[in-house]
């Protein structure tokens, strides 16, 4: 099982399953609107609009967090502070607030107010499960204690407006910070009609960890004004990024709507088109010595796409070593029943009992 990896379909077609590129086959896990996805210990985190799915160590849903963030909203829709980030147990109205205790004098007390996250990526670092809200420009994080418990840690703001203004999506945590890719470094007008799918200034950032610390701190003082973190651009002329991957010292980007992937290196000085990919909205990415895996969707709702695509799937090729784009023979895997791939991440340690996998 070489080749097994877990991969998230986004949108109201949407699900988990695992896909086996060997064998060239897909086992769907669940269904329903799927993004990131973060492995941890015996299963993964998987983000959905506002709802984080624990999958356990035989892929099925172990729990499930609806998450909520409340606040004041003003008519403009700017400057909201979130007075807490509410967990609950799916379909249940009795909200979990005892893991919020303690959390809220880091915040203003402000009315309450629910309102969607539009959740995007998953990572885990350090026992701290990153959870990027991009309608928020912001990244929560939680304190994981044992497999279901959650405790609100903190947030990481990129924006003090509540609007989608650079539309965060993926991040990476490191030892020196946490890389996160966005539409926009400079940020729509708040009082713009022009959305972030039109913005081209897209970028990897690097937020350090003592740059986080301090703006944790300083968001905790109740008397004072939100402020938006410290960064370091990295680059910025990716077009649409998404998906980053790290390997051999490089940072690997999906220019999404231009079918291709770039890679950076660590030091942000030095970038190369890696790979362009015969087509689909190109988000999703797996790069090892062996291999490079990187998801398709449809491009009906994607009408920046330069090409128009029909299936959504799986783009893939064995890595021959010192070649880039001309070194590469694609193939194409359809996945069945589902238009927008999210997310992929490669399995190790698994096992197959009976025709089911697991985590051991």
């Amino acid at each position: 099982m070489k080749s097994l990896y877990l991969v998230s379909s986004c949108g109201s077609d949407g699900s988990i399953f695992l896909v086996d590129l060997d064998q060239k086959k897909t086992w769907p896990i669940s269904s329903g609107d799927s993004r990131g996805i973060g492995l941890c210990k015996n299963g993964a985190w998987v983000a959905s609009n506002s709802d984080l799915i624990r999958l356990d160590r035989n892929f099925k849903i172990n729990h499930k967090y609806r998450i909520v963030a409340e606040g004041l909203q003003a008519k403009v829709r700017r400057n909201i502070f979130f007075r807490n980030l509410v967990i609950g147990p799916d379909s249940s109205s009795a909200l979990v607030r005892k893991l919020t205790r303690g959390f809220e004098r880091l915040l203003p007390r402000l009315p309450l107010r629910r309102m969607s996250l539009d959740l995007h990526d998953v990572n885990i670092y350090q026992n701290v499960l990153y959870v990027v809200m991009s309608r928020y420009n912001c990244v929560a994080m939680f304190q994981v204690e044992q497999e279901r418990i959650l405790q609100p840690a903190g947030f990481i703001y990129i924006d003090t407006h509540d609007d989608d203004l650079r539309h965060v999506n993926s991040i990476y945590p490191a030892s020196n910070g946490l890389y996160m890719t966005m539409f926009s470094l400079k940020g729509r007008d708040i009082n713009s009609k022009k959305r972030w799918s039109q913005m081209l200034d897209g970028g990897l950032i690097l937020i350090k960890w003592e740059d986080i610390q301090a703006q944790i701190n300083h968001n905790g003082q109740v008397s004072q004004k939100r402020e938006s973190v410290r960064y370091e651009i990295m680059y910025k002329s990716i077009i649409r990024p998404h998906s980053i991957q790290f390997f051999d010292n490089w940072f690997y980007v999906c220019e999404s709507a231009d079918h291709r992937i770039c890679r950076i290196s660590s030091s942000g000085k030095v970038v190369e088109r890696f790979a362009q990919l015969p087509g689909g909205y190109i988000r999703g990415l797996y790069v090892d010595d062996k291999k490079i895996v990187a998801g398709a969707s449809t491009t009906k709702n994607h009408s920046t796409a330069k090409k128009k695509w029909g299936e959504a799937g799986l783009w893939y090729a064995n890595r021959p070593l010192g070649l880039t784009d001309n070194g590469y023979n694609w193939e194409f895997l359809p996945v069945p029943a589902v238009s927008e791939i999210y997310d992929i991440k490669k399995l190790q340690n698994i096992s197959q009992t009976n025709g089911q996998y697991q985590f051991t």
